[in-house]
């Protein structure tokens, strides 16, 4: 009979995690071949992916910045966005949002000319 000695040495590599993500790809292209599995599929993929730590098509992870600054002011940070389909931005929107962002010769600009029209809606 033969016989062999392996010596078993721990690895940084974290084959199941290799093993999930594989998996998780494979059930998410089975998903697009055959979609009416979707709801059969969806579950193991989400198991899957939070007992790995994967991001999958169903799921997302947060990172939560759970750090403080010490004897700092507080700042405000206008983040520009798009406005949802036919809303209308307020008035008072729309002198005080251009000034912050952009200065005054903007929200001159603006407040002579009046906030661009969004675009037409495609197809209509």
């Amino acid at each position: 009979a033969w016989e062999s000695n392996i010596e078993v040495r721990p690895t940084s590599m974290d084959l199941s995690r290799l093993w999930a993500k594989a998996t998780i790809a494979a059930l998410e292209e089975r998903i697009l071949v055959k979609p009416f599995e979707d709801e059969a599929l969806r579950p193991a993929i989400v198991t899957l992916s939070m007992e790995h730590k994967i991001v999958s098509k169903f799921t997302s992870f947060v990172a939560v910045d759970k750090s403080t600054r010490l004897l700092a002011q507080r700042v405000t940070v206008v983040q520009p966005v798009e406005s949802p389909h036919a809303w209308a931005m307020p008035q008072a929107m729309c002198s005080a949002v251009p000034q912050q962002m952009f200065g005054a010769s903007m929200s001159a600009s603006i407040a002579r000319e009046g906030a661009p029209k969004p675009p037409p809606p495609v197809g209509g």
